[in-house]
Order: structure tokens, then C-alpha cells, then sequence
């Protein structure tokens, strides 16, 4: 589950295509914990994190409501990808399991709605999601600020 960062697919059953910014993303860190994008802005901290079975192919996640989300805060000029992206966010409140097939991650939440996701490479070891997450328009990417 490591080492792979995933695109945002489909949530609620609305489909997402794919962006040279992509609307959300997400990847599971070797520390546990979950982190990812928000269209342009970087998602942080230890509010999540998640746990997998022995054949890391199924898990579970889990929020620690007393630790905090950091969220950059770099105006995204896509209104309609940043509401996407937002919801996706929110519901990550309540998501309570995963499961890898057939290469699709699904992200199931307590309300019985789930999100789909693609991976769409690998996470650079240094953490810096916001590049890899596309390429016209990012500012989290260093040489663009």
C-alpha cells in the first residue's frame, strides 16, 4: 500500500477524470498515517492513519479526532474540482475501511457510500505529493513558488 499515490475516481457515484491537477489524492505513508491533495493543496497531519490484514490488500482507517488536518491554503482556481475535492475530505471523517482489487482502491465510509481511486504513480520519498500531482498550475511544486 505504500509508496503509490492515488487519484480520486469516482465518490457518490459521481465520476472524476483525471487533471494535470488532479482533484484529490491520497497515499498511505510507511508511518501509517494518511496524507494527500487537495487539488493544488497539500492534506496533512496525523488525523488519519490506517491498518491493513496480512496480504495488504484490505484495512481499515481510523480518525484521532484530538490530532489536526493541516491543509495548505493556496487558492485553487478550479471551483467545481476544489468542491470535489472538499467532500472527498469530509467524508474521509467517517471512512471506515479499504479494500485493493484489480488495482482500484475503495474507500468505504460509515454512511454506506464509498470513494474510488486510481493509482497514478509513485510517492516521492522526500513527501512532496504536490508534485507528482500534475503539472500545469501547482504552486506547492518548489520551483513554481
Amino acid at each position: 500500500m505504500t509508496g503509490k499515490i492515488w487519484a480520486l475516481r469516482q465518490i457518490d457515484g459521481t465520476q472524476v477524470e483525471r487533471a494535470d491537477v488532479e482533484t484529490a489524492t491520497l497515499r498511505f505513508d510507511a508511518g501509517h498515517g494518511i496524507t494527500g491533495t487537495s487539488v493544488c493543496n497539500d492534506v496533512g497531519g496525523d488525523e488519519f492513519g490506517w491498518s491493513a490484514d496480512p496480504t495488504s490488500t484490505r484495512g481499515v482507517i481510523r480518525r484521532d479526532e484530538t490530532e489536526a488536518t493541516i491543509v495548505t491554503a493556496v487558492g485553487c482556481m478550479d471551483e467545481h474540482a476544489s468542491d470535489i475535492a472538499r467532500r472527498f475530505w469530509q467524508k474521509m471523517e467517517t471512512a471506515k475501511e479499504w479494500v485493493v482489487q484489480g488495482g482500484t482502491l475503495r474507500i468505504s465510509f460509515l454512511d454506506g457510500s464509498a470513494a474510488t481511486l486510481k493509482p497514478v504513480g509513485d510517492a516521492p520519498p522526500n513527501g512532496e505529493l504536490g508534485c507528482v500531482n500534475g503539472e500545469a498550475g501547482n504552486f506547492d511544486c518548489p520551483d513554481r513558488r
